[in-house]
């Protein structure tokens, strides 16, 4: 048998079993999780893909911005150190909130599984919820401050720049 044969033999069982593997596939795609069926946990499962990637841009953001060279000048390395801490806090919201979702989710999938402690699962769930606003709220104005005094900042950096 030629070298060409073996190739050509070899790639052809390597593309019956990639053929194969993807009609095995297939089947097991029609049996969905009960979780993509109900659209809320569909909504939550979405949103947490949402936030990991924000989450995932937010730290290679961070690591970018600490890559930038030191300055001698203050008002660069205050503005520089308002911006990681803004985008740090940005982070750690959207971890909060993705938390927030898995207990969530956790929640609703229990609620399916033991259908008689849902009025036990939802006092807990509000409670969470109630803690969870309180904290968001809490990183809302955190921020809003923040960028408050990055304008002022920044102000400050403009006008020095066109005495």
């Amino acid at each position: 048998m030629s070298d060409m044969e073996r190739i050509w033999r070899t790639t052809g069982a390597s593309l019956l079993l990639v053929m194969t593997m993807g009609c095995v596939g297939t089947n097991n795609a029609a049996h969905q999780p009960a979780e993509f069926v109900d659209p809320v946990l569909g909504m939550l499962n979405k949103g947490i893909v949402h936030l990991d990637v924000n989450i995932d841009r937010a730290t290679n953001r961070l690591e970018e911005l600490k890559q930038f060279p030191d300055t001698q000048d203050i008002m660069l390395q205050e503005l520089r150190a308002i911006d990681l801490l803004g985008l740090e806090l940005q982070q750690q919201q959207w971890v909060l909130q993705r938390n927030h979702l898995y207990f969530t989710r956790a929640e609703i999938l229990s609620s399916k599984r033991n259908p008689d402690n849902k009025a036990q699962l939802l006092q807990e769930w509000t409670t969470h919820e109630r803690q969870y606003q309180q904290d968001l709220d809490r990183f809302r104005q955190k921020r809003l401050d923040l960028e408050h005094k990055r304008l002022t900042v920044e102000a400050q950096l403009i006008e020095r720049s066109l005495k």
